[in-house]
């Protein structure tokens, strides 16, 4: 099961592992051995660890929470390192899913893209972390969400290739999502989610 599946269904307090051979490497980030290329299996099932990982609210709808999260880690033969494959949409080491840090920039762009609300709203919907009290000095003086703008300093990272255009982070994010809304299957939000999660999940950053 998906993230976006329990997000658009009833949202457990935990998401099981994926099936170990749907998950298993195809080649080892330390030493570059590849699956397949001698005798046995290369990579071990070595465990599991849980994270804890903001997604979206119940359909969309509602408050951002937290759900426990379940990946499979395996160890390689040939160099003893330890590999931890997370589900797509998980983002190493970020609090926050991939489909949250998505929801929170489709209501921060402006239509015809999102919904052009602003951080304090956005806040509202998707945040769980600490927000800063009061307004910030030497900016706009109106309370702000800044991971929203840290998060769009990575999209290069997390989406190498992809066309981004624009002098502030909500010009780049909302050039991004275009793109995603041209290419969906599936009209609406949630066919720009599945085309952005696949997306970052072909460009190598599942793992």
């Amino acid at each position: 099961m998906s993230i976006i599946e329990v997000v658009e269904g009833r949202l457990p307090s935990r998401l099981p592992p994926d099936p170990i051979e749907t998950v298993r490497p195809q080649k080892c980030e330390r030493c570059g051995a590849v699956a397949g290329a001698g005798i046995g299996l290369l990579f071990h099932g070595h465990g599991f660890r849980e994270l804890q990982v903001v997604v979206p609210g119940e359909n969309w709808e509602g408050r951002a929470r937290m759900i426990g999260v379940w990946c499979r880690r395996f160890l390689c033969r040939k160099c003893g390192a330890t590999l931890v494959v997370y589900p797509e949409g998980v983002v190493p080491r970020h609090l926050y899913s991939l489909l949250a840090i998505l929801a929170a920039w489709w209501l921060s762009v402006e239509p015809p893209v999102g919904k052009g609300l602003d951080d304090k709203e956005v806040y509202a919907r998707q945040g769980v972390d600490r927000l800063t009290t009061g307004p910030e000095k030497n900016r706009t003086g109106k309370p702000r969400w800044a991971s929203l703008s840290r998060w769009a300093a990575k999209i290069g990272t997390w989406w190498p290739g992809r066309a981004e255009v624009g002098a502030t982070w909500r010009a780049r994010v909302s050039s991004l999502l275009a793109g995603f809304v041209a290419e969906a299957g599936k009209a609406g939000f949630v066919g720009v989610l599945n085309r952005a999660v696949a997306s970052h999940a072909s460009a190598g950053s599942a793992m």
